[in-house]
Parts: C-alpha cells; structure tokens; sequence
C-alpha cells in the first residue's frame, strides 16, 4: 500500500495534469451513470411496456376480426385471396422473361450459364405449368453465394429444390453450384 501511495505522489510531483484529467473523467462517468439510471431507464422501461400493451392489444384486435367473420366470409376472404395469387403467376409466355431474368443475375454477379434445361409438365390438380429448371454455373464462392441470393430475392414464384456445390478445380477460390428450381406459369397466356 505504501508504495502505490508512493508512486501516486510521484506521479502527482512529475505531472499534475493526468490525475486531474482522470478524476475528472471518472467524476464524469459517475454523473453520466446516474443521469442513465435515474432518468433514461425508467422513461425508457415505460415506453418499452407501452409498446408492448399495444402489440398485445393489436394482436388481440386481429384474432377477434378474423373471430367474428362468418365462414362465408372467411370463405370469400380466402378466394379473393387466392385469385390475387394467382394473378401474380405469370402466363406460360412469361419463361422467357423469367430465363432472361436469370441470365441477367448471371451476368449481374460476373458469371456465365452455358444452357438451362427445364421440362414442363402439367401440374396435378391446378390449371398451373410446372417447370423444373436446371443449371450449372462456375466461379468465386462470393459470386455464386450473390447469384443465390438475387433469386431467392425475385419477385417471381421460384423454389430451389436442390443445391450442390463443388470445388471447381480450377483455383482454390472457385466452385461450381449445380441448382435445380421449380416455378409455375398458368396455362393461359398472359
């Protein structure tokens, strides 16, 4: 103890300004904590269960609506909105755009397709063209892991049904993604 009290004097001797500057500081934090504590915690502890009530009641508000529906008109509810779903499926002439689509990501992320296969087929039970796409593509993980990322944020109806990828060979760095999707086009053109 009696040497930490003396180094503390010897560094009060050498230069007055630091222990000053640090007190100061530390007088600082303690006032900045107290001002947290005493006024920005609770003011915000109350907006955070305010916030809370409301989603609660928002949530109860839209289970009593969807509770009060009569089944007709949960019946016409959901038929509206599968006709606005199935608005949003395009035409069977849409493919070309959607494969254009795809060549455009390609070309967006540095990467080239040579072909994509696909095979319609009517699908069981709806008026809907199924098509399986399939496609291979090589390059930089970061471009593939991009390509990936620009379908899956399409607008359009596409599932990716399988996803493989291997070391290209060619560098380290470079792989190649075999990808295998499905989308749907109604029968009717557009």
């Amino acid at each position: 103890m009696k040497q930490i009290l003396a180094r503390l004097r010897a560094i009060w001797c050498f230069n007055r300004l630091w222990p000053l500057l640090v007190l100061a500081l530390l007088v600082l934090d303690l006032l900045l904590y107290g001002f947290i504590n005493l006024r920005v915690s609770p003011d915000l502890e109350r907006k955070e269960r305010t916030f809370i009530e409301l989603q609660a009641r928002a949530r109860r508000a839209q289970k009593l609506s969807v509770a009060n529906q009569s089944p007709r008109q949960a019946f016409l509810k959901a038929r509206r909105d599968l006709e606005k779903f199935k608005q949003r499926i395009p035409g069977r002439d849409g493919l070309s755009a959607l494969v254009g689509e795809i060549y455009g990501f390609a070309r967006d992320t540095g990467l080239d397709i040579k072909a994509i296969n696909y095979q319609p087929k009517k699908s069981k039970g709806h008026d809907l063209l199924e098509y399986p796409l399939t496609f291979s593509i090589s390059g930089e993980y970061r471009q593939v892991k991009e390509f990936i990322s620009l379908i899956e944020q399409s607008p359009r109806l596409i599932a990716i049904d399988n996803l493989s990828l291997d070391s290209d060979g060619k560098d380290a760095g470079s792989v190649k993604l075999s990808i295998r999707m499905t989308t749907y086009f109604r029968l009717e053109p557009a």
